[in-house]
């Protein structure tokens, strides 16, 4: 980015140059960073963080209104790789909640099977390989309004519209 000629700055767990450091299970971006930047990325790091929630709120609150979010993260197989895989439903529910504007999404397959664990042939798993997807997607972040944690209800049975849009206004009061 500094080649470029774009101002830069990461938060990160190891020291380097223009680095904060920061842990993304427990820190907050404090009134010093929040919504001050245009341009917020992760590369592959939140599948790193058992704190997900954590992770995707520090992203919302340091993008600018206007800013725009970059998501590029494992959507399935890298089973060596972090402890999450993500979903197209994640991401959609993630904008809607936050009134985000999908300015891109794509999806990727590498070409070459990774083999299948020992473990995983022998406990069940039928086939000898699998492939790594990632997926992409890039929002727009519309509103100064705080983070809204996204609910998924499409697969939940007997949910009545009276307890879901109880739960949202919990959710978006918080």
């Amino acid at each position: 980015m500094s080649a470029c000629g774009f101002k830069y700055c990461a938060l990160d767990i190891f020291e380097a140059e223009d680095t904060i450091l920061f842990d993304l299970n427990n820190h907050d971006p404090g009134d010093e960073l929040r919504d001050k930047f245009d341009l917020v990325t992760n590369f592959g790091t939140t599948e790193h963080v058992i704190n997900q929630y954590q992770s995707m709120k520090t992203i919302h609150d340091l993008a600018k209104p206007g800013g725009i979010i970059y998501h590029d993260v494992p959507m399935s197989g890298y089973l060596y790789h972090g402890y999450f895989s993500y979903s197209p439903v994640f991401f959609f529910d993630l904008a809607a909640a936050n009134a985000y504007r999908v300015v891109m999404q794509s999806y990727s397959k590498n070409p070459h099977p990774t083999d299948a664990a020992k473990y995983m042939t022998e406990h069940g798993y039928p086939d000898k390989s699998y492939y790594d997807c990632g997926i992409e997607f890039i929002f727009e972040k519309l509103l100064p309004s705080p983070f809204h944690t996204p609910l998924e209800t499409r697969t939940s049975l007997g949910v009545r519209a009276s307890q879901l849009d109880t739960v949202n206004q919990y959710v978006r009061n918080g």
